[in-house]
């Protein structure tokens, strides 16, 4: 989901909500201009260990703490201008080949 804020402010929330851990990534713009921003948060209990990210993805394996079993949990922010809806098909397609 488009958070539409910077770094420090998703922090915050981060932690106002009980989260110990995460990664954010700031929007780009200042005001009313503002786009992008991107967030994943953890609680201590998952074993979250990232992959790879950009502005518009986040990707990394997670485990549970009391488990074996790996997988990869993948968010997406798709290209908003209509003729860059293939390169956000790309970006899917490569990150299938880095998916457990």
């Amino acid at each position: 989901m488009e958070t539409k804020l910077y770094e420090d402010e998703m922090k915050k929330i981060q932690f106002r909500c009980g989260f110990s851990s995460g990664l954010a990534i700031s929007c780009r713009g200042q005001g009313r201009e503002r786009a992008g921003g991107l967030a994943i948060w953890w609680s201590d209990n998952v074993n979250y260990k990232i992959n790879s990210y950009s502005l518009n993805h986040i990707q990394g394996e997670i485990t549970n703490q009391d488990e074996e079993d790996a997988w990869t949990l993948t968010g997406v922010y798709g290209f908003p201008d209509e003729n860059r809806k293939n390169d956000t098909w790309e970006l899917i397609k490569n990150l299938s080949l880095t998916a457990l």
